[in-house]
C-alpha cells in the first residue's frame, strides 16, 4: 500500500463532487461493490467486497487525521469534515 503524504502546494478542494463528499473515490467502489450484490445477487459478491470496503475506510481514516494535523489544513479542514460526508452524499 502506497504511503499517505501531502504533496508540494496540495490545496484542499471543496468544488465539484468534494462538495459533498470528502472522498468521492472510495465512495464510488462502495457502490460498485454494492451493485455488484444487488445486480446479480450473489452472496460472494459481498464477500470479497468486505475487504475493499474495510481497506478504503482504513485508508480514509489514514487521509483524514493527516489532512486535519497542523501540516495538513489543519482546522480547515475539520470544519470541512464537518459540512461533508465521507463516502456517500446524505447517507455514509
Amino acid at each position: 500500500m502506497e504511503r499517505i503524504v501531502l504533496v508540494k502546494n496540495h490545496r484542499l478542494v471543496q468544488t465539484g463532487p468534494y462538495r459533498l463528499v470528502r472522498h468521492p473515490m472510495y465512495g464510488s467502489t462502495i457502490l460498485i461493490g454494492l451493485g455488484l450484490f444487488l445486480l446479480y445477487l450473489n452472496i460472494v459478491f459481498l464477500i470479497l467486497y468486505l475487504p475493499v470496503f474495510v481497506i478504503n475506510s482504513y485508508r480514509a481514516e489514514v487521509e483524514e487525521k493527516l489532512l486535519s494535523s497542523p501540516e495538513g489544513f489543519g482546522t480547515r479542514y475539520v470544519e470541512y469534515r464537518e459540512r461533508t460526508r465521507r463516502f456517500i452524499p446524505y447517507l455514509l
